[in-house]
């Protein structure tokens, strides 16, 4: 299969590339290294046989790139939507630019695809859901999973569909969607665009509303990315700022999971919407994940707490699609992983 994956420079779509070539497949990669440490990944990640790189910009590209000098003039098997603004606190900074990186980029790739017709993969969020469970929903406690990375409170429903042992199916995806925050609202905007480009021109789709992606190859900001950021802070002995109480709580994917996941679903030709994740056993809050990496680099922590960020959610879990099969990866030894990584990539100030 060749795979055209825009945003290939990026911490999913490097990790993706080199998936997708370790499994026999091609790749052809559109970026435009806008994002903090692409060039260092594209260096480290980007050079080996079987992938070719084109650096440009989506909403500036030609409309046909593939001619007989690129690819030998042969369209993809598969595309793979990533290039995004994906920080929440920049959307609201900046929602024109936003509005430009996540809805006009995605129209150029589904205009490339009208004449193509190949499955188109999606990657939207969480975020999409807007507020989450309200307050009235949920409760702190210190109940555990058996893979939990700590002991200190955390934010969880208080329904019986939600309770940590229970065998009752859990659908979080098919909830109602209300975005609240310009990022939400973007997103969803190119899921409404794939869906009807798909229907229109006929076209397999399948649409990945994401939770917490974290692995190797994630540098991180203090505005996204926080177990990445989080892992650097550590590393360097700095000190973090916890926006709200650090009780908030997100089921985290390993990186490497969600690749699979994208390469059985361009070979499905489905067409649908699922909320991918690590499920309830990959759940665990803000304070966990840092005690855990301050814990295993043997530093100390240094965290201070400042007001919520307007429309965090409290609690985020993906539950039941039969993607969530494909988690393989427990968030310690993800986190265990990621750890390895950056200590061996001599790297000590991201930027």
């Amino acid at each position: 299969m060749r795979w055209l994956i825009s945003g290939c420079a990026g911490f999913i779509g490097t990790n993706a590339a080199r998936y997708f070539l370790k499994g026999g497949d091609t790749v052809i990669g559109i970026d435009d290294f806008s994002s903090p440490m692409s060039r260092w990944r594209s260096d480290h990640a980007l050079t080996q046989p079987g992938i070719q790189l084109w650096v440009d910009d989506l909403l500036t590209a030609p409309k046909y790139p593939f001619d007989s000098n690129f690819n030998g003039g042969d369209s993809p098997d598969a595309i793979l939507h990533l290039a995004a603004q994906t920080a929440v606190t920049k959307s609201v900074e900046d929602p024109f630019n936003d509005a430009d990186r996540n809805i006009k980029a995605t129209i150029r790739l589904l205009e490339w695809n009208k004449e193509w017709k190949v499955p188109f993969i999606y990657a939207s969020t969480n975020k999409v859901y807007g507020n989450g469970l309200p307050d009235k929903d949920l409760c702190k406690t210190t109940l555990r999973v058996p893979e939990s990375l700590g002991r200190t409170a955390r934010w969880w429903p208080s329904s019986p569909v939600w309770a940590i042992d229970s065998p009752t199916k859990r659908v979080w995806h098919d909830w109602d969607v209300d975005p609240r925050t310009p990022y939400g609202v973007s997103k969803y905007a190119g899921e409404l665009y794939v869906h009807d480009y798909a229907e229109t021109y006929d076209f397999p789709y399948t649409i990945f509303r994401q939770s917490c992606i974290y692995g190797p190859g994630q540098f991180g900001t203090e505005d996204q990315g926080w177990v990445a950021w989080l892992l650097w802070q550590a590393i360097k002995g700095a000190p973090v700022t916890i926006y709200g109480d650090g009780c908030q709580v997100r089921d985290l994917l390993y990186v490497e999971d969600l690749c699979q996941m994208y390469s059985v679903a361009a070979r499905s030709n489905c067409r649908e919407i699922v909320g991918v994740g690590g499920g309830v056993q990959n759940t665990a809050s803000v304070r966990e994940v840092y005690g855990y990496l301050v814990n295993q680099l043997g530093g100390t922590p240094q965290c201070s707490n400042a007001a919520w960020r307007p429309n965090d959610q409290k609690f985020y879990c993906t539950a039941d699609s039969w993607y969530m099969n494909m988690v393989h990866t427990s968030v310690k030894d993800g986190l265990d992983k990621m750890i390895m990584w950056a200590r061996g990539t001599g790297v000590q100030e991201p930027v």
